[in-house]
């Protein structure tokens, strides 16, 4: 028989119930002997998004019914119209979850036993789950294999206990406990003679690597924003230089980022010129790769901290924004809400993950303030 489109890709869409243009183009060269491309195949469906449309609920409605599990119901948008999904999905969205699309394919992942971050890949003998189906029991036993195989369960604990309690399903046994890497850095202080060293350093090695730190340091910046601040949302108002830029933030109600107003000190708004010369618009670090600045930023930990410090710095380029907020704290006399809106935090992010009063200070208030009442 001759390979008609019109005819031949809706049939096998439905035979093979997937929308993957790779095994369409197979099937089509199998049963047709016709070599058509993938981005063929792509292209036409594009082209017909009714068609497209109908066989996507079409094959949505047959898997949802199908009571055996198969491969096919982890793709084409089935997983998330099972109706345990949806509502949990819902009520994710009501709650304003900013994690919701993760936290679906957390789910997926623990329902096939497959986890593509960890060394094993797939848990042996696990068979396909279905959500509805879903146990503590079997949540137990996945926490389990992975914290055997070292791998860090806080995601995959914390969503199974989000997804049963929208089931209402049982979930005390399955720990609500964070991640053992969060608030690793809370005790992690480096001195400002120290800080202002590295970045010297750093200077002489990469003027730009230079102002990019010094830029996350001095207003508590994220890696991707700061690659991403734009020369444009530089001003002036009242003589005090300023910079919007986008940072974290809910996708829905800020797709380019959630906006924060940055102050600009003297000393780094003067590097910033000098690094900007001429130009009028783009990025500000137009020339700096993240991977150059954390081998640089590296070095420096490694060459000025103690080896303690800088055997505990995994993330040599957020580094930066944890010792905004740790001077700045102690600057400010700990005041969390100041620091979290000139960083870009919650108060309680600030306080879980980023520092405590040390005891010396908690003894001074203590001196001070308990006479008076």
């Amino acid at each position: 028989m001759k390979y008609k489109a019109s005819r031949d890709i809706p049939k096998f869409i439905r035979a093979l119930k997937t929308f993957s243009p790779t095994q369409i183009s197979a099937k089509i060269l199998t049963d047709r002997n016709k070599k058509v491309t993938p981005e063929s195949i792509t292209m036409w469906l594009k082209r017909h998004p009714e068609i497209h449309e109908k066989l996507r609920k079409e094959i949505i409605k047959s898997e949802v019914s199908n009571e055996e599990v198969q491969q096919s119901i982890f793709i084409n948008g089935t997983f998330e119209a099972l109706p345990s999904v949806a509502k949990w999905i819902k009520d994710m969205k009501r709650r304003k979850i900013v994690s919701l699309k993760s936290n679906v394919g957390i789910l997926k992942q623990i329902c096939k036993g497959f986890f593509p971050r960890s060394t094993f890949k797939t848990i042996p003998d696990w068979t396909l789950k279905h959500p509805d189906r879903l146990t503590q029991e079997n949540i137990l036993d996945v926490i389990d294999y992975l914290e055997d195989h070292k791998v860090d369960t806080a995601t995959y604990r914390l969503v199974a206990r989000n997804f049963f309690m929208s089931s209402n399903k049982a979930f005390r046994d399955i720990s609500g406990a964070k991640s053992t890497s969060f608030g690793k850095y809370a005790d992690l202080f480096v001195e400002k003679e120290i800080l202002t060293r590295m970045l010297l350093w750093i200077k002489d090695q990469n003027f730009e690597a230079f102002v990019c730190s010094l830029f996350m340091f001095k207003t508590g910046t994220r890696l991707t924003a700061t690659l991403k601040a734009k020369i444009e949302e530089i001003r002036d108002v009242q003589g005090i230089h300023q910079i919007n830029v986008y940072d974290k933030g809910r996708k829905t109600k800020h797709p380019k980022g959630k906006k924060w107003t940055k102050f600009l000190p003297d000393d780094l708004y003067g590097n910033m010129m000098i690094l900007i010369g001429n130009r009028t618009e783009g990025r500000v670090f137009q020339g700096m790769d993240k991977w150059i600045l954390s081998k640089l930023n590296r070095q420096a930990i490694d060459m000025f901290c103690d080896s303690k410090t800088s055997k505990h710095i995994s993330m040599p380029n957020h580094f930066w924004r944890h010792m905004f907020a740790q001077h700045m704290l102690r600057a400010t006399g700990w005041k969390y809400g100041v620091v979290a809106i000139l960083g870009g935090w919650t108060v309680k992010a600030l306080e879980e993950s980023y520092g405590k009063p040390p005891h010396e200070q908690v003894k001074e208030w203590g001196l001070e303030y308990i006479p008076a009442i």
